[in-house]
C-alpha cells in the first residue's frame, strides 16, 4: 500500500505543526512549505498527492500558488485560510481549489476533508492497491449480485461478473444466467 504524501503550505509554523501530526496520526507522509515558492518547488520535487494551501503567505500568495500548479497538474488542493469573505471563497474555488476551510479550523475536520477530496480525486484507489484503470475492479460495487443469478448495473447491461475474480464476459441484453453458467 502507497503511503498518500500531504503537503502542508502555510507561513505559519504552529499551523503545520498541528496539521503534521493529525495527518502522520491518519497513516499520510506529510511535507511541509513555508511560503508559496518552497510550495511550487515541493510539488514539482515530491509529487504530493494533495496541496493544503494557505493564501497569505510570503514570496507567493496562495492564488498564484493555486494558479501555478493548476497549469502543471490536476493535484487536488484545499485552500486554508483566514479570508473567510464569501467572495475570497468563490475566489478560490474558481481559480481551482477543491475546497476550502477557514481558520480557525477543526484539525480532525480538515483531515477528513483530505481523505474526501482524495476519495473523490482517485487517489483513494492508489492508496488500497487497485488499479484505477482496472474496468472490473473500478466497477465491482457496482455490480448486483444475486445468488443463483448473476445480475448487471444497468449501464453495462451486456456484461457479466462471475465468480471468478474480475472474470468479464459478455451476454445478451437481459439473459439471467445461473452460476453454473457464470463461472464457465
Amino acid at each position: 500500500m502507497d503511503i498518500q504524501k500531504v503537503l502542508i503550505a502555510d507561513d505559519e509554523k504552529h499551523i503545520r505543526e498541528i496539521l503534521k501530526m493529525y495527518c502522520e496520526k491518519e497513516g499520510f507522509d506529510v511535507i511541509e512549505a513555508a511560503d508559496g515558492a518552497e510550495a511550487i518547488l515541493k510539488v514539482q520535487s515530491e509529487k504530493p498527492d494533495i496541496l493544503i494551501l494557505d493564501i497569505m503567505m510570503p514570496v507567493m500568495d496562495g492564488l498564484e500558488v493555486c494558479k501555478q500548479v493548476r497549469k502543471m497538474s490536476d493535484l487536488p488542493i484545499i485552500m486554508l485560510t483566514a479570508k473567510d469573505e464569501d467572495d475570497d471563497r468563490i475566489l478560490g474555488l474558481e481559480i481551482g481549489a477543491d475546497d476550502y476551510i477557514t481558520k480557525p479550523f477543526n484539525s480532525r475536520e480538515v483531515v477528513a476533508r483530505i481523505k474526501a477530496v482524495l476519495r473523490r480525486a482517485g487517489a483513494q484507489e492508489k492508496q488500497e492497491g487497485r488499479d484505477p484503470g482496472h474496468a472490473a475492479q473500478n466497477c465491482r460495487s457496482f455490480f448486483h449480485i444475486h445468488p443463483p443469478y448473476r445480475f448487471l448495473c444497468p449501464w453495462l447491461p451486456n456484461v457479466l461478473c462471475s465468480s471468478s475474480p474480475y472474470r468479464m464476459t459478455r451476454r445478451p441484453t437481459g439473459t439471467r444466467v445461473s452460476r453454473p453458467q457464470a463461472d464457465s
